[in-house]
């Protein structure tokens, strides 16, 4: 394995760069933050309320991994991985490394009830397709959970997993997939019946 430290700050360099880009939320630049991507169709970026490969946050091709990124910066609470002690390996032309962060973000109390009725109203027009019973104790449950989180303030700071895999092209390190997850002590969110 390679493991040189010269090889290694780089690849930290496009990893601090990936952070920047996230710090800043600049969308004007969103273009010029994608070379940190290979252009290759495979590119995968797994957000983290991705499921499945065909739905939602689970982006594979640089224009769906544009339109996450740009979603991110528009509505996404704010993103600090730890760059300094991520841990960073290589092999040839391919890095991969992990590390964690946390994901901050503000939400009103007032915000947190309109999500909630939201949701329930989502739940209500769909109701001919759906199990209804089990949709309103799944309301109840996130509402519970959104209200016990509310008590504790309107800032929520969550943590973060962050894992990546890098290859060098002539051009340079270029982030092939990523990958975001949020830890959980409890049952997983998303239960397959």
């Amino acid at each position: 394995m390679t493991q040189s430290s010269e090889v290694t700050a780089t690849v930290r360099t496009v990893l601090q760069a990936f952070q920047d880009g996230y710090t800043h939320r600049d969308t004007a630049t969103l273009d010029t933050f994608m070379q940190l991507f290979t252009s290759d169709a495979q590119l995968e970026v797994i957000g983290t309320s991705a499921v499945s490969t065909t739905a939602d946050e689970w982006c594979i091709s640089p224009p769906a991994v544009h339109a996450l990124i740009e979603a991110d910066w528009q509505f996404w609470g704010n993103l600090v991985l730890d760059v300094t002690d991520a841990r960073i390996y290589v092999q040839d032309a391919v890095a991969w490394l992990a590390t964690s962060g946390t994901v901050t973000q503000t939400i009103p109390l007032a915000q947190t009830y309109r999500n909630i009725t939201a949701y329930l109203t989502r739940v209500m027009e769909q109701q001919a397709a759906l199990d209804v019973e089990r949709e309103l104790l799944l309301v109840i449950l996130g509402a519970a959970s959104s209200l016990a989180n509310a008590r504790d303030g309107d800032r929520y700071v969550w943590p973060i997993r962050f894992t990546a895999v890098l290859v060098q092209q002539q051009a340079g390190w270029r982030f092939h997939q990523i990958h975001f997850s949020y830890p959980t002590i409890h049952d997983p969110d998303v239960r397959l019946t």
